[in-house]
This record gives C-alpha cells, sequence and structure tokens, in this order.
C-alpha cells in the first residue's frame, strides 16, 4: 500500500495531457483511501460522502452519508484504489473504479478479501468532490493489481450548445426504464448493444469484465428483474448515473433462490447517444 502513496506524483507527472479537473477526480478518491487508513473507514466515508449521497445495504439504496455517521469507528482494515477514470466535459462529475481490500487491522494492513468499488463524484458548491453513490462487487484477489490509473481513448468535450440538465435527467431516467423493461422481459442482466466500446461490467461473484469481446459473449444464470430508483446527470449533460433494485432468482441445490441486489449504472454521451460505460450489480 504505501508503495501506491509514494508513486502518486510520479504517474501523474507521466500524464502531462490529462486536464486538471480528471486529476484532481483521482487524487480526491485516492484522498478518500489514506484516511480510511490513517484515520479510520469510518471517518473517510462521513468526511467525503456528499449529505445526499448513496449507498447500498441489504439490497435497498440509503443515505450513505448518515448511515455511516450512524456507524461506529473501528480498526479495521479498508484500502482501496483507482485503476480506472473518466470524467463529464464539464470538469464537475465523474467516476473511479478498482480494487479494493480488507482486513481485520487498519495497521498491519493484512489483507484477508477484495472487491472491486465504484464511485461517482460530483463537485460542491465550494469546487470539493463529494462520493455522490459508491457501490462494491465483483472479485478482487489482494495483491494482484497495481495503481496504474487508465482512462478512456477520447474523453468528452465541451459543446457550445446550451444544455438544460433537468430534461436530460428526465432523458436518460426514461432511457434507463426502457432498457430495464428490455432486460426483465428476457430476464438478463445485459443487453451489449447498449454498451460503450470501452464499458465495464462488475457482477459479483466474478472478475470484471473489460473488453468488447467478452461483453458480447456475457451470460449469467439466473432471472433478473430490475426497478429503476433514481438518476442524476452532470451539468454538461454528457454523463450521469442510475440505479435501483435487483431481483435475482437461480436455481441452488434443486431450489429457487431470490437475492435481493442493487444496480448502478454510468452513462455518457457516445455520438450522440447514451451507452453505458460502467455497469455494477452487488448486495
Amino acid at each position: 500500500m504505501n508503495s501506491a502513496i509514494v508513486l502518486l506524483p510520479l504517474l501523474f507527472a507521466t500524464q502531462p495531457d490529462w486536464p486538471e479537473s480528471l486529476k484532481g477526480l483521482i487524487q480526491a478518491e485516492r484522498d478518500f483511501a489514506s484516511l480510511s487508513i490513517e484515520v479510520n473507514t469510518r471517518h473517510a466515508f462521513v468526511s467525503n460522502m456528499d449529505d445526499n449521497s448513496i449507498a447500498f445495504q441489504n439490497g435497498e439504496p440509503v443515505n450513505g452519508h448518515a448511515t455511516w455517521s450512524a456507524s461506529e469507528a473501528n480498526e479495521g482494515y479498508l484500502y482501496w484504489w483507482p485503476v480506472y477514470a473518466d470524467i463529464a466535459s464539464s470538469g464537475d462529475f465523474g467516476y473511479t473504479t478498482g480494487p479494493a481490500e480488507w482486513g481485520p487491522s487498519r495497521v498491519d494492513k493484512t489483507a484477508t478479501g477484495g472487491t472491486f468499488y465504484s464511485t461517482v463524484w460530483t463537485k460542491n458548491s465550494e469546487g470539493q468532490w463529494k462520493v455522490a453513490i459508491d457501490m462494491g462487487s465483483a472479485r478482487y484477489t489482494p495483491g494482484a493489481m497495481s495503481d496504474e490509473v487508465s482512462i478512456p481513448t477520447q474523453l468528452l468535450k465541451a459543446s457550445a450548445k446550451k444544455i438544460n440538465a433537468d430534461k436530460v435527467k428526465l432523458s436518460l431516467t426514461a432511457l434507463d426504464k426502457s432498457y430495464l423493461d428490455l432486460l426483465n422481459k428476457n430476464k438478463k442482466s445485459i443487453d451489449p448493444s447498449y454498451f460503450h466500446n470501452e464499458s465495464r461490467i462488475h457482477h459479483g461473484g466474478r472478475e470484471p469484465i473489460t473488453t468488447q469481446e467478452e461483453i458480447q459473449k456475457f451470460e449469467e444464470a439466473g432471472g433478473f428483474n430490475f426497478e429503476h430508483i433514481g438518476c442524476q446527470v452532470a451539468r454538461s449533460g454528457d454523463m450521469g448515473f442510475t440505479y435501483g433494485k435487483v431481483k435475482l432468482d437461480r436455481e441452488r441445490d434443486g431450489q429457487t433462490q431470490t437475492l435481493n441486489l442493487n444496480y448502478l449504472r454510468v452513462w455518457k454521451i457516445d455520438n450522440g447517444s447514451w451507452k453505458i460505460v460502467l455497469d455494477v450489480i452487488g448486495g
């Protein structure tokens, strides 16, 4: 872990063409994670989550800031780092994702388990990055990944066209609901035709799916049923997220088991159309 922190300035120094807003987003995530081991995990989340932030608990979306504020601080180890990041053209909205690992003690930092986190960030009125929504899912084996960050081959570019963010939100909400109707009809977890060519799928029990070839072949056992709950978009109207509930019916030992899960879906505009860039299903 300490080696990742030491390398951060060198990593940024090798990326001179990255926008300052993107560098700031990545650094916000790293500072967030550092607080988790320097102070404790509760302090890190309370300090970084927006007052209206969304987290997930037992298949239900909850207010992340309030939930963490009500929790008890402990000496457990939780640390994570970004390996992929993207940002809206307005520079006020973006997401990072990467591995997270945990263990019994933040002092000795021995990892006993891992997953992948996905966090969407927005800037508040004071220009500070705050967590808007956060979910962990997919499988990670501690020690398997470096701290190198990748970004899309093309970042979103600002448009001179005036954007009505409220109308964009309504449009993306309608699209997400329409997409869910299709998934629910077919009992599937994804439809590859909605995905960007640089998408990521983070679903529980498996490693992330990160290539177009893998996404086209992706199949999950069981019957999926989705319920849309909410949506938020960037001021520029070219990136947003949707989230909601998932019921998964699957066969286990000859019986049908129902799991209550949640989804987080990040979308961005590509050639004038919304495409999914990050698809997360977790508990």
